[in-house]
């Protein structure tokens, strides 16, 4: 037997009469499971392996969903084992559509998901707290010069990620190499002209000796990631190739209506562009947003996103990416539904919104910033230093050659009693980090924030209290504390001794925000 608690659970929708409902659903259980009849199961397997159906429920519209736990290890922690496992031989059935899948922690986290998730491309942008705005390449059978010029001209116009269209594909690999060079050159040229990065995505598809010569030439051009279409090339291809090359991967949904467009059969799209496309290692996930050319739902538009962010074991959540037809007018709309955490597809309506493609990025971007207003960190281009350096310490916790400042001049957020001194990073040395040391007098405290980026807290005198959502830890001398991604959290000092700590941070981040 199996238990809803550590098995997966998957939740199908079924059309047959009413009084054929269990003997159906029994025989999707063994199905998936064992395939065979019953009377040669042991009772060993019976136990092990058989699916067990937990549940049948009358649905108002006729039809009749099905629940059936699955043990766990069936899925042999792997992607494209649990995508078998959960409609591979029922997919044969007819007016059988899996609406749900429920995944064990353990399970979730064994298979893993993103490598870079939603904050590591935000920390290899410097884009925080805002949507982003993504074009395309395309059409195919342009020419190099025009391919360049689109990307350079988007980039100019303040665009975050530009990805190639699915259709790019060439004859042979020097066809390959050529246009691929060609626009990643535009790119970082561009990108270095304005001052920030843009994320380049290429199309890599084949097989073989051909695809592997793409994506090295892809890592020694020295980009960050690739579009890949999972449901043409694999599931679990495309997680593994991502993985290996350490690139981040946007998931691509050609095929994925075959799956998802039909009522009474296929799969439903946050099963498949959510959850299935996350733990297929998708850091960006496209789909057909709501209301432009190719359109969802309203509510299947938000099902996608919440599978794409819900807590999945340790998976890091991935970027939605509505497609399919948004246009300016619907940005307002858009980022009122998707929020700060999503990249926004514009396409063909970017291409065909005026004459140039500058200005007309540049309004886009108005609108995305008018709507959502965030942070954007530009690269540093302060003189550094590779000196080394020593600061020797002084009786009063303090540097030498290091000034105590007040911790925040603004009130915006509140503090009292604090002060801070910058120690590395601040003085042009070589980091990507920014060490500072901290001071709170009896009664101090900092401000009550979130943020995107990480701190990590090393008690140096004296005691105090991290309270992190809403749990109060108590820091003393040598005790470290790991602050995530967008906790709410504050120092206090509760005592009557001064609490000093170390705080260690990106040194490119984004500002804070209310708790």
């Amino acid at each position: 037997m199996t238990t809803s608690s550590s098995a997966i659970v998957a939740t199908y929708r079924i059309h047959c009469p009413v009084e054929q409902a269990a003997a159906m659903a029994r025989a999707m259980a063994w199905e998936q499971t064992v395939e065979v009849v019953e009377s040669v199961v042991s009772e060993q397997v019976r136990q092990q392996t058989v699916g067990e159906v937990l549940n049948i429920k009358h649905d108002p519209d006729g039809s009749l969903l099905v629940e059936i736990s699955y043990p766990a290890h069936l899925a042999s922690n792997q992607i494209g084992q649990l995508f078998n496992l959960a409609y591979g031989n029922v997919s044969l059935y007819p007016r059988v559509r899996l609406e749900h899948l429920q995944i064990p922690a353990q399970l979730a986290t064994s298979i893993s998901g993103p490598c870079y998730g939603i904050n590591g491309i935000r920390e290899l942008l410097g884009i925080y707290a805002r949507p982003m705005l993504a074009t395309v390449i395309k059409p195919r059978g342009e020419s190099l010069e025009y391919y360049r010029r689109l990307a350079t001209d988007f980039i100019a116009g303040g665009g975050d990620v530009l990805k190639d269209d699915q259709n790019l594909v060439e004859t042979d690999f020097e066809q390959f190499r050529e246009r691929v060079t060609g626009c990643a050159n535009a790119v970082e040229a561009a990108a270095q002209k304005r001052g920030r990065p843009c994320l380049y995505l290429p199309h890599v598809t084949g097989t073989g000796d051909h695809l592997k010569r793409c994506l090295e030439l892809v890592k020694s051009l020295g980009l960050d990631g690739v579009l890949l279409c999972p449901w043409i090339m694999g599931l679990g291809n495309c997680k593994q190739l991502a993985k290996d090359f350490e690139l981040i991967y946007m998931a691509h949904p050609a095929l994925a209506g075959t799956f998802t467009l039909p009522e009474k059969h296929g799969i439903d799209a946050a099963v498949l562009n959510g959850t299935l496309s996350r733990l297929g290692g998708a850091d960006i996930s496209i789909f057909p947003g709501h209301g432009g050319r190719i359109t969802s739902g309203e509510s299947t538009c938000s099902h996608i996103q919440h599978a794409l962010s819900e807590p999945l074991g340790e998976c890091l959540p991935s970027f939605p990416c509505p497609a399919g037809g948004n246009t300016l007018e619907l940005i307002p709309e858009m980022l009122d539904k998707y929020g700060e955490n999503s990249i926004l597809l514009v396409g063909g309506a970017l291409l065909a919104h005026g004459p140039d493609l500058k200005n007309s990025t540049h309004e886009y971007m108005s609108r995305i910033q008018d709507c959502y207003p965030g942070r954007m960190q530009l690269v540093n281009t302060e003189k550094q230093t590779t000196a080394p350096l020593i600061l020797k310490s002084t009786a009063d916790h303090g540097w030498s050659d290091r000034e105590k400042t007040v911790y925040k001049t603004e009130q915006s957020l509140p503090h009292a009693n604090a002060s801070r001194t910058e120690l590395i990073g601040k003085h042009q040395q070589q980091t990507n980090f920014e060490l500072r040391y901290f001071e709170l007098e009896p009664g101090g405290y900092t401000s009550h924030e979130r943020h995107q980026h990480t701190h990590v807290i090393i008690g140096v005198h004296g005691a105090g209290h991290l309270i992190i959502e809403q749990q109060s830890h108590l820091l003393q001398e040598q005790d470290i504390a790991y602050i995530p991604p967008l906790s709410r959290h504050q120092l206090r000092n509760d005592g009557n001794k001064a609490f000093g700590f170390y705080c260690l941070v990106d040194r490119y981040r984004d500002k804070p925000m209310p708790a």
